[in-house]
């Protein structure tokens, strides 16, 4: 047999054996340098835990932009990554929907099921705008439960193709808590404090209903019993207006000495609302909650001050007219500050601004906790001392940066480590049952949360009477706007539970390549379509001729 002929047998036979390899053991490389193909360990954590064959219903499909089709082959790409790392298999069914809005039946069918469509603009083969429904949704069904999942971030921030890329970058989280919700085996307890004039439960509606779908809510009152709050991770006291006493403030103190978090939503300052729905201003006094010494022992205060900032939400005014029907105005309000997230931290990463009213600052003190700044006014603030009037007067003044001159200020922040006792030098208070284990001066390493405005948590409501419905978290009624606020609340209260590593998943980045619009100019675009289309063939021809060249050197 010919030299020749052996080696082809020889390559063809070892094409074949690394083709049966590869069927069977099945493998890739992740050279990306964001690693976006790579899950992460929390994600095959959690697959691990799948105990039965796991069902997509994949709503986004069929004709779609490019940016969505982009996400539809993210979304597959992902699932067919998870399956590789579970034994029962995951099926993909790609679910019929309606392609116009007119087809209202089959729309409400689907919104009553949860799943909600997007209107995108886009040109029919004519050149003509058309417009086209999209349903950027999926089903997770597994042993007999379903849960909603959105492919499509609200992002109204950012640019559609920013929003496209976050929302690749959101999957694996997205999906990978579906799957921890489907698969838990045990729910952790958290509880919203009573007692001390708090947003009663039809403001923190929404909130709450967020946060059901991972723990078990429970509302009361602090008890001369400090024993009752163990059994909770997360403590969240919402928009207090009286006093605590000295016993709240000892059990309190206790509980984070033993190793439990709280979540402090509380207003620096108020006004008399009566006074300002009469005449359009009321000025400003302390909220004195008789909290300050045991924020101080942490080195945190809240100041008596009212922050305005130039990147605000509007208000609609009633306007009259020499006599005529009244009209409205919609004028920024700058006591609704559009709060700043901090995109280097995990529980703010790539979070919406957050809606929110009659905000106070934070001012940390040297300490040896360690602290992080969270959500902050804009670099176009402006700082009222107590007893300055909120007022309407406020509405169409200019806005200079002589006036918005001050810097960003701290509206919420991050405490971890381990708390010095407010009570380490002072006695029980004599109403107040000792704490079942010893009493400690130093806490164990835990975590808090301090935000000097109740308005983050608190949610609207659209009507009045039977009519009326809650708004959504964070939902502005003038601009439409759905704001980051219930993922913020959602982010802090499971950071502060320790379920922080799921929040990790968000701060993975895919950084986006866009195309030089110079080297897709005409001219160059000219270059660059000679050479995708004459590479391929010079590269051929010269494979062939060094072939021929190596055959008659033989």
């Amino acid at each position: 047999m010919k030299k020749p002929v052996k080696q082809s047998i020889v390559f063809i036979c070892i094409l074949v054996i690394i083709n049966i390899l590869s069927s069977i053991f099945a493998f890739q490389w992740d050279l990306t340098a964001d690693k976006r193909f790579t899950l992460t360990k929390e994600s095959i954590q959690v697959l691990k835990e799948i105990k039965h064959p796991l069902q997509i219903d994949l709503y986004l499909n069929g004709e779609m932009t490019s940016s969505f089709y982009k996400l539809q082959t993210a979304t597959i790409e992902l699932l067919h990554e998870m399956a590789k790392q579970t034994p029962y298999n995951i099926k993909i069914n790609y679910m019929p929907h309606p392609k116009s809005i007119s087809e209202e039946q089959a729309i409400t069918k689907l919104t009553d099921m949860g799943i909600h469509g997007t209107v995108v603009n886009d040109s029919n083969a004519q050149g003509k705008n058309a417009q086209q429904l999209i349903f950027p949704e999926a089903n997770v069904i597994y042993n007999g439960d379903t849960i909603a999942v959105d492919l499509l971030l609200q992002k109204n921030h950012m640019s559609p193709q920013e929003i496209t890329n976050a929302s690749e970058n959101n999957l694996e989280y997205a999906f990978t808590d579906a799957l921890h919700l489907l698969t838990k085996k045990a729910t952790q307890r958290i509880a919203f404090i009573e007692g001390q004039g708090e947003l009663p439960d039809t403001y923190v509606y929404e909130a709450t209903n967020a946060l059901s779908k991972y723990y078990q809510i429970d509302r009361g009152k602090l008890t001369d019993d400090p024993s009752t709050l163990s059994a909770y991770k997360v403590l969240i006291i919402a928009g207090p207006e009286k006093p605590f006493s000295e016993s709240d403030k000892y059990i309190l103190d206790q509980y984070l000495m033993h190793g439990g978090s709280i979540f402090w939503l509380v207003d620096g300052i108020k006004i008399n609302e009566d006074k300002f729905q009469t005449n359009g201003e009321s000025h400003t006094i302390k909220n004195d909650l008789n909290i300050d010494n045991l924020l101080l022992s942490w080195g945190v205060k809240i100041n008596a001050v009212t922050v305005q900032d130039r990147q605000c939400t509007p208000i609609r005014i009633a306007t009259q007219n020499s006599g005529a029907k009244g009209t409205y105005n919609t004028l920024p309000w700058f006591f609704a500050p559009l709060l700043q997230p901090n995109t280097k931290n995990p529980i703010t990463a790539h979070l919406s601004p957050l809606k929110s009213e009659m905000v106070s600052s934070i001012s940390v003190l040297s300490n040896k906790i360690h602290v992080t700044e969270l959500l902050s006014t804009s670099n176009e603030s402006h700082i009222l001392q107590t007893p300055e009037a909120v007022s309407l007067k406020y509405l169409g003044m200019p806005t200079t940066k002589k006036y918005f001159s001050q810097p960003s200020q701290p509206i919420a922040i991050l405490l971890e480590g381990r708390f010095p006792s407010a009570y380490a030098h002072l006695s029980r208070p004599n109403d107040c049952k000792d704490w079942p284990l010893e009493k400690r001066n130093i806490s164990k390493p835990t975590r808090q949360i301090v935000a000097a405005s109740a308005s983050i948590i608190q949610n609207e409501w659209s009507n009045e009477g039977e009519q009326s419905q809650p708004l959504p978290l964070g939902y502005d009624q003038l601009t439409g706007q759905r704001l980051g606020n219930q993922d913020f609340i959602v982010n802090a209260v499971n950071y502060l539970a320790g379920n922080g590593s799921w929040l990790q998943m968000r701060n993975k980045k895919s950084k986006v390549r866009l195309l030089s619009k110079e080297n897709i100019m005409p001219k160059r675009l000219v270059h660059w379509q000679a050479l995708n289309i004459g590479g391929p063939i010079l590269a051929i021809v010269l494979i062939c001729v060094l072939m021929g060249y190596l055959h008659k050197k033989e």
